[in-house]
C-alpha cells in the first residue's frame, strides 16, 4: 500500500498577493492614464517597486523628468544630424 500523499502547500496567500499586486498596477495604470504621464505598464510598476523599496517619490518623479527632457534632447539632436547629412548627400551643405 502506497503511503498517503502528502498535502501539497498551499499557493493561495501567493496568488491573492499577486493578484492585489496586478489590481494595484491597474488601478495606478488607469490614474497614470488619466494624467498623461505617458508611464507603460512595466515603468510604472518599477516606480511603485522603488518607492516601496525607499525611494523618495519626489526625486523618483524628477529623474524621470530630467530623463525624458535628456531622451527628447537627444532625439532631436539625432533627427538635426539625420536632416544635415541627407542634405550633404545632395550637396547642400559644404564642410
Amino acid at each position: 500500500m502506497a503511503p498517503p500523499a502528502q498535502p501539497q502547500p498551499s499557493s493561495q496567500p501567493a496568488d491573492s498577493k499577486r493578484a492585489a499586486a496586478r489590481e494595484v498596477i491597474d488601478i495606478l495604470q488607469e490614474i497614470s492614464t488619466l494624467l498623461d504621464t505617458k508611464l507603460d505598464r512595466t515603468t510604472l510598476s518599477l516606480c511603485v517597486s522603488l518607492i516601496e523599496n525607499g525611494v523618495n517619490p519626489e526625486a523618483l518623479a524628477n529623474v524621470v523628468k530630467e530623463l525624458r527632457r535628456e531622451g527628447d534632447a537627444l532625439r532631436h539632436q539625432r533627427d538635426h544630424d539625420l536632416v544635415y547629412e541627407e542634405d550633404a548627400r545632395r550637396g547642400d551643405y559644404s564642410d
